[in-house]
C-alpha cells in the first residue's frame, strides 16, 4: 500500500503540472523545482512548500530532515521540471496498465546517437553503481539533461518515483539496478515487449 502511494501521488502531481504547464503559476513552480536542484534544503522553501501541500498528511515527516517519501517526491519533481524545460510537448509516459523503467528511457540515447564511444554506457554504469541515494540523484540529474537534449523520449516519472522510493527507503538497490540494467541492455528485438509486464 505504501509503495503504491508514492506512484499514485507523484502521478497525480505530475499530471497536474503537465496539464497546467502553460499557466504562470505552474511555470513558477517548475522554475523553483529546477533551481532547487543541488541546493541546500534550507534554500528550497518554495519547492518544499509545494511538496508539503501535495503530500498526504500521513506521509509528512516529523523530524528536521526530509523523510524518504518527501525526498523521493522532491527528487522526481525536480527531474520532471528539468526534463520539461524547453519542450512544448508532453514529456511524461503514462499508459494504462503499462510502465517503462528509467533504463528503457536511457537506452533511447544510445539508439538516437549510435553511441560508438560507449559514453552513454559509462554514464549508465556510474548511475547504477552509485554508492548511496545522494550520489544516485547527481547521476540522474546529469542523465536527464542528456536525455532531454538528445531525444524526444517520454519518461515514466511515476514508475521512477516508485523505484527511487524502494531504493531510498527499503534499500532495494540491487533489485533496481538489475531492473534498469536489464532494460537498458535488452536486445532491440525485444523492444515491442518492453515494460508491459510490470504491475503497479
Amino acid at each position: 500500500m505504501e509503495k503504491n502511494s508514492i506512484y499514485k501521488v507523484s502521478k497525480k502531481i505530475i499530471i497536474y503540472l503537465n496539464e497546467t504547464r502553460e499557466n504562470p503559476s505552474t511555470k513558477a513552480i517548475l522554475a523553483n523545482l529546477r533551481n532547487s536542484s543541488n541546493r541546500p534544503i534550507g534554500e528550497n522553501i518554495e519547492s518544499l512548500a509545494f511538496i508539503f501541500s501535495m503530500v498526504p498528511e500521513e506521509e509528512l515527516g516529523v523530524s528536521h530532515k526530509l523523510n524518504s517519501f518527501e525526498d523521493t517526491l522532491l527528487t522526481v519533481l525536480q527531474l520532471y521540471a528539468l526534463y520539461q524545460q524547453g519542450k512544448d510537448d508532453q514529456v511524461i509516459f503514462i499508459e494504462e496498465g503499462k510502465s517503462k523503467s528509467f533504463g528503457m528511457s536511457l537506452k533511447s540515447i544510445k539508439t538516437s546517437e549510435k553511441d560508438e564511444s560507449n559514453s552513454t554506457d559509462l554514464r549508465f554504469n556510474a548511475l547504477i553503481n552509485a554508492s548511496d541515494f545522494n550520489e544516485l540523484k547527481q547521476h540522474l540529474r546529469q542523465l536527464i539533461k542528456i536525455l532531454r537534449s538528445k531525444t524526444d523520449d517520454k519518461v515514466d516519472f511515476p514508475t521512477l518515483a516508485k523505484d527511487l522510493y524502494e531504493y531510498n527507503k527499503y534499500n532495494s538497490k540491487d533489485s533496481i539496478r538489475i531492473k534498469w540494467a536489464r532494460d537498458y541492455y535488452r536486445s532491440s528485438k525485444n523492444e515491442n515487449n518492453k515494460g508491459e509486464n510490470d504491475e503497479k
